[in-house]
């Protein structure tokens, strides 16, 4: 059974005519007032018969979707065509002079009155010729290729007035955000796009950069993420919060040490927004590492034994010749050191000899044996050797008075 079989007889007659005479399949269901179902298996079988003519009535080729033919019962919408034929060498001559001065397809179909649709093909196939003869046209002056599509910030006509236009360029040399420049402009007038506003601050900010002018903290004028040296600004809208090097390296050393992101977050007193975008961030080498941690503590004998194994760890990292106490202090400092995020637990031997040498010089140095040269700290300007073989400080001793006598 056909699928048109249940279709009017004088309506296949009618489809097969039209078909033969090369009308394409959405004209004869205009023409005819049926659906495409009913007619595409007509002009199927006209087809591999070998019925259908090449061309349109129109002269295009058959089955064409151009809204240029001559023979179709669209509705025509929107400004007039002008098909080629109908232009002259001197109106195509007048395209071609208008594009080779660097006026826009735009530009010219307004100034010539033709349909941009005909200046796109002229100026295109113009274009062809210059490539073919070896003598392309040269980039346009915003850098991008020449005759670019969209628009350009050098010869294309703006919306932006010329003061709209010095005010967003002395506020991109000022070294203001572009999202600034939006919500100001916004206060002053209508207010301008971001795109509008990056296309005039943009080559601003390069200059400045090849000029070695860049931004408060660090990096180029203009830069993404949120910017350090703004982040106090009065009126600034803020974002997420820039992490310093020391808070960003503290997390990380603890994220490696396998620890929670609910236990940095009371260790370390930061929020755990900060936590998960350092986490983000992590490589994936990094990320495996604290995965491993993380799976021994879970598959562990509990976080009781994983802290006595670490301390049992730091212990044997710091020397045994070590005075107890202070064997002792430097232990808990590496402990510190350790749940603060200072250094990881990869990272307690190497670590340890540096804690070693400042426990000297912190503790062991002020309770130690002292040089006999040393002052006694009083405000003479006696010394500790002043005191060998003078007894007189016992007659400061026998002045003090214990008790009621």
């Amino acid at each position: 059974m056909k699928p048109y079989a249940n279709f009017p007889g004088e309506k296949i007659e009618e489809v097969r005519h039209l078909a033969r005479e090369g009308f394409s399949v959405r004209e004869i269901c205009r023409r005819v007032g049926t659906h495409h179902h009913n007619v595409r298996p007509i002009v199927a079988e006209l087809e591999a018969a070998g019925d259908l003519p090449l061309c349109c009535p129109c002269g295009l080729p058959r089955g064409h979707r151009s809204t240029a033919c001559a023979v179709s019962t669209a509705p025509k919408r929107g400004y007039p065509k002008i098909r080629d034929s109908k232009l002259t060498k001197a109106q195509i001559k007048e395209i071609h002079d208008l594009a080779a001065k660097g006026v826009s397809n735009r530009q010219i179909a307004e100034r010539t009155g033709r349909a941009l649709v005909a200046v796109n093909r002229h100026v295109k196939i113009w274009m062809q010729k210059l490539e073919e003869a070896g003598a392309p046209l040269k980039p346009c002056k915003c850098g991008r290729p020449a005759r670019h599509p969209g628009g350009c910030i050098k010869n294309s006509p703006t919306l932006l007035s010329s003061d709209r236009v010095e005010r967003i360029e002395r506020w991109a040399r000022e070294g203001v955000s572009a999202a600034e420049m939006q919500r100001r402009s916004r206060a002053v007038t209508n207010g301008a796009g971001l795109d509008t506003i990056l296309k005039y601050a943009r080559p601003i900010w390069a200059q400045m950069a090849a000029d070695g002018h860049v931004c408060g903290c660090g990096e180029a004028f203009g830069h993404a993420a949120p910017c350090k040296a703004t982040w106090d600004a009065p009126g600034r809208i803020r974002g997420p919060q820039s992490i310093s090097p020391d808070s960003r390296r503290r997390i990380i050393n603890a994220l490696l040490n396998g620890d929670s992101i609910v236990a940095i977050r009371r260790r370390l007193q930061v929020s755990e927004k900060k936590v998960l975008r350092v986490f983000r961030a992590m490589s994936r080498e990094d990320r495996h590492r604290r995965a491993k941690l993380v799976w021994q503590r879970v598959h562990g004998s509990g976080e009781r034994q994983q802290g006595l194994d670490l301390f049992a760890r730091i212990r044997r990292a710091v020397p045994s010749g070590l005075e107890q106490s202070l064997r002792d202090d430097v232990t808990s400092e590496l402990y510190l050191a350790v749940l603060q995020g200072d250094i990881t637990i990869d990272a307690i031997e190497r670590h340890a000899r540096t804690y070693v040498g400042r426990a000297f010089t912190l503790w062991a140095s002020a309770f130690g044996p002292q040089s006999l040269d040393a002052p006694l700290g009083t405000d003479d300007d006696r010394s500790l050797a002043d005191l060998i073989g003078d007894d007189s400080y016992l007659d400061e001793l026998a002045d003090i008075q214990l008790g009621d006598d």
